[in-house]
């Protein structure tokens, strides 16, 4: 393995004003291997959509023979712009010992950064490999083609699969879950108009306008500047063709994207009505959210959305709003009036050593989640597709950390927490919305009511 050799990998579809010169690539190349000795091997005239290249399979063969220690090119995507086939190529490079670095990129696998960024891309590859089987790809189509009718809402199609006993893996079809499927990109034959569309949003699009060919399904990404919005703007959002192939037709998936985005402006130029028990109350038939609405006489109360979806839950019967609110007052005010005795302050004055170790935790996910992002200075839009993956676990396991942390807060909760708390709800109509949801949430884990009962878990 000594005997093994640095290769240069260069490739130019085209001469192209602005595209670089293979020779200009080598330059770069050699400059990263500081003059060393090393292998040429160059494709001109071949595109990145696929790796079909004569010196790319030669070069893939030497390393196989284990010829190969490094290989250098001038940007990931000489490799591919196909992300599968970069990815593969990652788990090839580990597999044979081989080292690869970008050399105007910050990617380099001999580095602690670039082997953690490695494993990333061998961890999405296995992603990327995952097929949209038959018989779902049908009720797909059918999905997209039901709301592009004007008049389609989503209870027509959540209501229609569950009458039809059709599940998505394994789950009913709620709301949530269609938006998401109609937003994504993954099922549409990215074709020009697709590209067209994404280009008018300001998307970052990785692979270039001829790649458009109807034939292809897409993955969005969100970047660290995209705005809170994302679901309506794209702007700055990174468009990459996938592997597989699309199964909605264009012209069917941007009107259903489009119905959407004017579904959403609409919305947003309503004036929303809350209660702060919102994100605490549960229907206690089936466990989902109870959602506050007016009705037509003006007066809030609480539905099932579950039963608002599709009608598969016999809901949580006549509760209003107030009423509820009324009773669950009236409960915090008691549950904390044992805080108030002597037991209760010593109880407060104890310290969690839970809460401690979960906040090690989270101080060590933030540190991780901070290099990331660090590390992404000067990536370009692929590799921090890559990195997104991995921020986006880390950040699922801080959510977690936040929400257990915010569960043991009020079991160490201080005599002058209790104090203030107390304070609040000794005054409560004047208190603010947000206070109030604040004080919720410290106390209260959940709330699952029906007409008939009421059942709290409490933080504290």
């Amino acid at each position: 393995m000594n005997n093994r050799i640095d290769a240069i990998y260069a490739r130019q579809s085209v001469d192209k004003k602005d595209s670089i010169s293979i020779e200009s690539q080598i330059e770069f190349c050699k400059y990263e291997l500081k003059g060393g000795n090393c292998k040429e091997y160059t494709d001109k005239g071949y595109s990145g959509k696929n790796t079909d290249r004569p010196k790319f399979q030669e070069l893939v063969r030497d390393i196989k023979r284990g010829l190969i220690a490094k290989v250098v090119v001038y940007k990931l995507d000489r490799i591919s712009r196909s992300i599968l086939d970069f990815a593969n190529m990652m788990e090839l490079f580990q597999q044979y010992n081989v080292e690869f670095v970008s050399s105007t990129e910050k990617f380099d696998t001999s580095t602690p950064m670039g082997r953690a960024m490695l494993n990333i891309c061998i961890v999405f590859a296995q992603l990327e490999r995952e097929t949209i089987q038959k018989d779902e790809a049908a009720n797909i189509r059918l999905i997209f083609e039901m709301y592009a009718q004007p008049t389609t809402s989503y209870g027509d199609i959540t209501r229609y699969f569950a009458e039809q006993g059709i599940l998505f893996h394994g789950k009913e079809l709620i709301r949530p879950t269609l938006a998401q499927m109609l937003r994504n990109p993954v099922y549409v034959q990215a074709d020009l108009d697709v590209y067209e569309f994404f280009k008018s949003q300001g998307t970052v699009i990785v692979n270039d306008v001829a790649d458009f060919t109807g034939m292809n399904g897409c993955y969005l990404y969100q970047g660290r500047d995209v705005k809170a919005s994302k679901k309506n703007d794209l702007k700055d959002q990174m468009l990459v063709l996938a592997p597989h192939e699309g199964i909605v037709p264009s012209d069917t998936w941007l009107t259903c994207r489009k119905k959407l985005m004017n579904n959403m402006k609409i919305q947003s130029a309503r004036k929303a009505t809350h209660t702060w028990l919102a994100g605490k109350i549960k229907c206690g038939n089936c466990g989902y959210a109870l959602m506050s609405i007016y009705n037509p006489s003006g007066k809030q109360y609480l539905r099932c959305t579950k039963r608002l979806d599709n009608k598969s839950c016999p809901g949580c019967g006549k509760i209003i709003t107030s009423e509820l609110e009324a009773v669950v007052y009236q409960q915090m005010v008691k549950k904390l009036a044992s805080y108030k005795t002597l037991t209760g302050k010593k109880k407060a004055a104890k310290a969690n050593p839970k809460i401690t170790a979960l906040q090690v935790e989270l101080a060590h996910v933030d540190s991780e989640i901070e290099k990331l992002v660090d590390s992404l200075t000067g990536a370009n839009n692929v590799l921090f597709s890559y990195v997104n993956v991995k921020i986006a676990e880390l950040d699922g396991r801080k959510q977690e950390l936040l929400a257990r942390i915010a569960e043991l807060t009020v079991e160490a909760i201080s005599p002058e927490q209790v104090s203030q708390i107390s304070g609040y709800l000794d005054t409560w109509e004047n208190v603010s919305f947000d206070d109030k949801r604040r004080v919720v949430d410290l106390m209260i884990t959940t709330i699952a009511a029906t007409s008939d009962s009421l059942n709290i878990t409490w933080k504290i």
